[in-house]
């Protein structure tokens, strides 16, 4: 993509240079524009199969997949995690409410003993 930007610049700025050049001197800028293009392409086509590229694009899929694993494991523990916690509000709600219904019987029993006397 960039080597097409820079081959249609060239391009460009070659031909507004042609104008204002004499023929030898629009030839030869025609060249060198023919020339630094396929230089660029060149250029493109070396990164395109450059192996140091390639591994370092596989080394970033691999990071990613490993960094994908850890977090998936690490989401099944937090929700392991609030699952206990959960549990265990529950279990506590329902001690205070057993607690609160005893206190209740309690506070009855005081009452009715208190207003038979």
């Amino acid at each position: 993509m960039r080597a097409a930007v820079l081959v249609s610049v060239c391009l460009a700025l070659g031909a507004l240079s042609l104008g204002a050049c004499s023929k030898s001197t629009t030839v030869e800028v025609q060249r060198d524009v023919k020339d630094t293009g396929q230089d660029l392409k060149a250029a493109a086509d070396d990164v395109k199969t450059d192996p140091a590229l390639k591994q370092a694009g596989d080394d970033a899929k691999r990071a990613a997949h490993d960094a994908a694993i850890a977090l998936k494991a690490s989401a099944e523990v937090a929700k392991d995690d609030a699952d206990h916690a959960a549990d265990k509000a529950k279990r506590t709600a329902d001690d205070v409410r057993r607690t609160h219904d005893d206190s209740e019987a309690v506070k009855r029993d005081v009452h009715d003993d208190t207003s038979s006397n």
